[in-house]
């Protein structure tokens, strides 16, 4: 949010007037399209096809005529294309405001994101009395910062992807979790209370089984048995000079982990994967309670009551996947002030300053100085142990599917996976073949498949023969051949494609022809390219504290 004042009274610094500027896209991380169709009637407010106007704005013509006499014609038109498109955008927000104050009593205004929405309505709808730190009900969210924080946040990791396989010519399913993370936040209690932390190994006085019991982050050493070909295990290493989040073999010191995670998976593997009990240093336990059932399956109910068309559809999915978010938000702040040299001169000899960047200007006789405060020094309402376990509880979703050794599966990415088995036909997965939260959904046969990389794969549907080809990061096509050229040829593939850039600074936006490159890389497995399969790092006595070693 950025906020204007003006109308300065006489001889003071006060002023009449402000204006608030805030980015409707964190509010409303949807397209202007979808928005404009899914919360107005009236056509004449959705958004008009911007593929003219790009081109029209990269086309010789403009950059010609600019300068020339058609410079006030070419000017109205885009300005014209500009006011359609504010007057949609503030339709949409009019509309959005509305249901959510009509729903929840909440006014977006007050919440610069979409995920603090739906955190107040969550404190006020549903957990009415957010409590104090002095009270004993365990239903209170644990907010916490600090040394606490610091340590928790190194067990949070995100989703598993991984490929396994690398191509096939035979039939590929592919399969998709239904709202995994909310699904999580529904069936399990999550850590809350008061934090109670512990030094030392807690087994000399308890046994492993009642550890096991209890809502537990603690730092510690993982093995992880080399025989293990889709290693369950996520943690942090250096690979090629890069830390990469992997699911490698070996053993792992000084681990933050997310005591159910682990002892999840021991009883999966039959302690192929094990915490070494002589080596727990210290930990934090916390109480346990499902605080997020009743939030999440009203609106699963609102999602499924209404028609998409409905704007409740899509208010209630994005509320429903946004809650998660705001409790994994960084304890970190930003802070910017313009300021001449001498006084940057003297915040940058104080001790606990930390400055992240000086942006000079050429007509001003002030810098932007850009600082950041850490965990120690700001509290904000996030809860890192809540959105670790919810992470955890994913992965541990996915963890019985992967440690069956009867499955090819080829791909997996967080809540989705391609397996050559049809698996909700299988008598054992039956039961995740259901229309509610955490239904396995199928989504299509592949005749031909490749996985090159997490996140970079294709394939060619079984029944319409039509192509898919998912790059991250590239918005062109890609062609599924071009993928068969680089995993059965070995080669880089150069691409280029428009990337828009933008310099608040300047007040520019640029539209530019921008280099991609794609080519085979082992920064998460080995790859074997006889076989075109791959197989987990190990790791001897890893330590995160010493990496250079």
């Amino acid at each position: 949010m950025i906020k204007c004042r003006f109308g300065r009274y006489l001889n003071t610094n006060n002023f009449r007037y402000y204006i608030e500027f805030h980015d409707s896209f964190l509010k409303l991380p949807e397209s202007l399209d979808k928005l404009s169709k899914a919360f107005i009637e009236d056509p004449k407010y959705h958004k008009m096809d911007n593929t003219n106007m790009i081109n029209y704005l990269l086309s010789e013509y403009v950059r010609h005529q600019y300068f020339e006499e058609g410079k006030v014609a070419m000017e109205n038109r885009i300005v014209d294309y500009y006011i359609h498109d504010c007057k949609c955008l503030a339709e949409v927000i009019f509309k959005f405001g509305f249901y959510i104050y009509k729903e929840f009593n909440i006014n977006i205004h007050t919440c610069p994101t979409l995920s603090s929405i739906a955190l107040n309505i969550y404190l006020n709808k549903y957990l009415p009395h957010p409590l104090d730190t002095d009270s004993k009900d365990i239903s209170c969210i644990p907010f916490i910062t600090g040394g606490i924080y610091k340590d928790i946040k190194n067990a949070y990791h995100g989703g598993h992807t991984d490929v396994y396989e690398m191509y096939s010519n035979e039939e590929v399913h592919s399969y998709d979790y239904t709202s995994m993370y909310p699904t999580q936040m529904v069936k399990w209690e999550m850590p809350v209370g008061k934090v109670n932390k512990f030094v030392g190994n807690p087994l000399r006085i308890e046994t492993f089984d009642s550890l096991c019991k209890q809502h537990c982050f603690m730092k510690c050493t993982i093995y992880v048995d080399k025989s293990l070909n889709r290693p369950l295990y996520q943690t942090l290493v250096k690979i090629n000079g890069s830390i990469r989040s992997v699911c490698a073999t070996g053993t792992f010191l000084n681990q933050w982990i997310y005591l159910p995670e682990l002892c999840k998976y021991y009883e999966l593997t039959n302690g192929k994967i094990r915490i070494i009990p002589e080596s727990i240093q210290k930990g934090y336990l916390f109480e346990s309670k499902n605080i997020f059932k009743e939030y999440i399956n009203d609106m699963f109910k609102i999602k499924q009551s209404v028609d998409k068309s409905n704007p409740m559809y899509l208010i209630s999915k994005l509320l429903m996947n946004s809650l998660y978010g705001r409790f994994g938000l960084k304890q970190e702040l930003s802070i910017y002030n313009f300021l001449n040299p001498l006084e940057i001169e003297k915040l940058s000899m104080g001790a606990d300053i930390n400055i992240k960047d000086v942006i000079e200007f050429d007509d001003l006789e002030k810098s932007l100085l850009i600082t950041t405060k850490g965990a120690d020094e700001v509290f904000l309402k996030s809860s890192v142990p809540i959105a670790a376990a919810i992470t955890a509880r994913a992965r541990m979703e996915l963890s019985e599917l992967l440690i069956d050794e009867k499955l090819d599966i080829l791909y997996i990415d967080t809540d989705s996976f391609k397996c050559k088995q049809k698996i909700i036909e299988l008598e054992k997965y039956k039961y995740l073949d259901h229309n509610e939260l955490g239904a396995l959904k199928y989504e299509g046969t592949f005749k031909e498949s490749i996985f090159l990389l997490p996140k970079v794969y294709g394939g060619l549907y079984k029944e319409s023969g039509e192509e898919l080809v998912k790059v991250k990061g590239f918005k062109d096509k890609v062609e599924f051949n071009q993928l068969k050229e680089i995993l059965f040829k070995n080669q880089s593939l150069k691409l280029t494609h428009d990337k828009w850039y933008r310099d608040i600074m300047k007040s520019e936006i640029k539209i530019m022809r921008s280099s991609y490159e794609l080519s085979l890389n082992d920064n998460k497995r080995l790859i074997d390219l006889k076989t075109f399969k791959t197989r987990p790092y190990h790791f001897d006595n890893y330590n995160p504290e010493n990496i250079s070693n």
